[in-house]
């Protein structure tokens, strides 16, 4: 694998990745979507992490012949690279439950670890939510639940928002529980940040 496919990421990153990080991707473009979705997970590949592609408005093969665009042969990939269906990966059960969610995503960075793979690393659409009968609130707790989640499961994170789809109210929203971001293939410090108890008493605040 060339260098150039990775991210480009800051001279610290790596451990930055190896603590874990909930990273935040917000795109208008499919094209680039893709692109910067496929070097992170070209940069997981190279650094051995498994992987576990959440997936909404594009399908696997999708995002499986974009890895190929970068020189990636997807059929040797196994369980190095694996994707889920929102419902399944975000609704067990039929409904949204976050402690479910969470508690998957430490079992999923568990049996990496167990299988012998560096770490893991996870992405998710969340455009699932538009169609499901969910709460924003119940989200934005949720967004702010991962980063106590990642002290004790540094599993990097990184939760697409297609900014066609939302308003821009809750994008803004979606950014200040980020505390970084991907913007053109590059990760970095989000100036929109917001502490999670903080955020969440000015979010209620507003509600009333």
């Amino acid at each position: 694998m060339e260098s150039d496919h990775n991210l480009n990421i800051p001279d610290h990153s790596e451990n930055i990745f190896a603590d874990g990080i909930h990273i935040c991707h917000i795109f208008n473009d499919d094209q680039e979507r893709m692109k910067t979705m496929s070097k992170f997970y070209l940069h997981g590949l190279s650094n051995n992490d498994r992987i576990l592609c959440i997936v909404d408005s594009i399908s696997p093969q999708d995002v499986k012949s974009e890895l190929e665009n970068l020189g990636v042969d997807t059929t040797t990939l196994g369980s190095k690279f694996i994707t889920a269906d929102n419902e399944s990966a975000y609704c067990p059960g039929g409904s949204f439950q976050p402690d479910a969610v969470l508690k998957g995503i430490h079992a999923f960075w568990d049996q990496a670890h167990n299988d012998g793979f560096a770490g893991a690393r996870v992405s998710g659409d969340m455009s699932w939510i538009l169609r499901k009968n969910v709460s924003i609130g119940s989200i934005m707790e949720y967004e702010t639940q991962v980063l106590d989640y990642q002290k004790i499961c540094p599993c990097p994170a990184v939760c697409e928002y297609d900014a066609r789809k939302f308003d821009g109210a809750l994008i803004m929203d979606v950014l200040a529980v980020h505390p970084v971001m991907l913007v053109r293939g590059q990760v970095v410090k989000n100036p929109y940040y917001i502490p999670p108890q903080e955020f969440l008493a000015q979010y209620y605040a507003r509600q009333n």
